[in-house]
């Protein structure tokens, strides 16, 4: 009885000290937490058998990522982005001959990414990374040139109805190179839409994204 006790004894002070040193440890984490701008080039189009015929439309994405560390090498990155995104895509009328369409769509757009450092060794950081994406909409417009003229409208005016919340997943890979006061990072990712960016047609974005970012430590 005496030695059962103890066992229970030691048990809960090893999983006590345990408990302690895993909020020692999360609390440390949470000293290293970095916060910055990101940006970069969208080259998309739309994918979906609806989506025949489009090409690539290049764009741009800014926001800021906050990067949380999870231990020795996982994050947690969620970043707020003003995406644009969209597609091309040329028509041949007979009354005016070849039109050169493109949807504009915008978006403010929340990735949660989840990812590990490669163990770069110090200077160099290389990482890969995958989460969702949570797309909302902002505007929707149609722009289109034929025989020298132009015409620009929105995607409502025209009959279609852009969805108002997306969601998609995204996966890619950086390399950070730290200095004293934080780190540069270069990155590239593919991301692909589960939901349909209209209400009318199974077209959904797709596409890569080339960027860069800075990543600052918050004060201690």
């Amino acid at each position: 009885m005496t030695s059962r006790f103890a066992m229970v004894i030691v048990g809960a002070a090893l999983a006590c000290t345990a408990t302690e040193t895993g909020f020692a440890q999360a609390k440390a984490h949470l000293k290293d937490v970095e916060v910055g701008p990101v940006g970069g080039v969208n080259i998309f189009r739309f994918g979906g058998s609806d989506a025949s015929g489009f090409a690539s439309r290049t764009s741009f994405y800014a926001g800021v990522a906050v990067t949380v560390p999870l231990g020795r090498s996982a994050f947690l990155e969620p970043e707020v982005l003003y995406s644009e995104e969209g597609a091309k895509a040329t028509f041949v009328d007979s009354t005016v001959g070849t039109i050169e369409g493109t949807y504009e769509l915008t978006y403010a757009a929340v990735p949660v990414l989840f990812g590990v450092r490669l163990e770069g060794g110090g200077a160099v950081d290389p990482r890969v990374f995958a989460g969702p994406v949570f797309s909302f909409n902002l505007s929707c417009q149609l722009k289109a040139s034929a025989a020298g003229m132009s015409a620009t409208g929105t995607c409502s005016d025209n009959g279609i109805d852009a969805t108002s919340l997306t969601v998609g997943a995204t996966f890619g890979g950086a390399v950070a190179f730290r200095t004293g006061w934080g780190a540069l990072e270069l990155g590239l990712r593919y991301t692909y839409d589960f939901s349909h960016a209209f209400k009318e047609s199974n077209a959904r974005n797709e596409g890569l994204s080339v960027g860069a970012g800075l990543s600052i430590p918050l004060p201690k």
